[in-house]
Parts: C-alpha cells; sequence; structure tokens
C-alpha cells in the first residue's frame, strides 16, 4: 500500500498478442473479405464467359491422324449442268517424294527463300 506522502507505482499496460485492427474491428474485417471474394467470383465469372465466347466461334481443330493423311484433288473435274461429275483427269500435285530424292539445291533455294537466317538462330 502506497504512504500518504509516496505516489502510487504507475501501473504498467502489457500488450497481449492478437490484440489489432481485426481484433478490434472484426465485422469490418468481415465485409471486407466477403466484399473481396464477391468481387473475385464476379470477375473470374467475366472472364470464363469472355474466354468461351471468344472461343466458341473458332473452328475445331482436326485429329492429329487427319493431319498425316495426304488428300490430294485432282487437277480437272467435268461437271454437266446438273452438277454431276463427268470426268477427272490428271492429278492437281506431283508425286509425293522424300527429301532425298531432290537435288541438293533444291531444299537448300527453299530454306534461302523462306528464312535467310535458318542456320544462325534457334528457331524463334
Amino acid at each position: 500500500m502506497a504512504q500518504k506522502g509516496n505516489p502510487a507505482p504507475a501501473q504498467r499496460t502489457i500488450k497481449v498478442p492478437g490484440g489489432g485492427f481485426a481484433s478490434r474491428h472484426p465485422r469490418l474485417v468481415r465485409y471486407t473479405l466477403i466484399v473481396f471474394l464477391l468481387v473475385m467470383l464476379v470477375a473470374g465469372g467475366w472472364g470464363f464467359w469472355k474466354w468461351r465466347s471468344l472461343y466458341a466461334g473458332m473452328p475445331k481443330l482436326p485429329e492429329v491422324a487427319d493431319l498425316w493423311s495426304v488428300k490430294r484433288e485432282a487437277a480437272i473435274e467435268f461437271i454437266d449442268r446438273d452438277g454431276n461429275t463427268l470426268d477427272v483427269r490428271g492429278p492437281r500435285y506431283g508425286r509425293a517424294t522424300s527429301v532425298n530424292q531432290l537435288p541438293e539445291y533444291v531444299p537448300q533455294a527453299f530454306i534461302a527463300a523462306e528464312d535467310k537466317r535458318f542456320y544462325e538462330h534457334d528457331g524463334a
């Protein structure tokens, strides 16, 4: 007990962990979190809708096996008045050949025409 002439000792306040903003304003934190989640949900839904609308009109890609099959059209197709095919003459394209069967200058000429820096870069 303090005596008459001596002042009482000052009491110290002890800081307790977890006594910050969130514990003082739980309702504000909760509503802020709910609003944030709703905004994210709306933004995600809008992004999904935009993605679907952009890619919905695109044509479907063919199967990989179909890409390797060679379908060559004929050069001349004779058709009557009704649209019926009378005859087909000659191939539109030449026979398929491998690079090894071509003269050495043909692949080099193709590369020179397509990409001047073909041998100098990594492909990009």
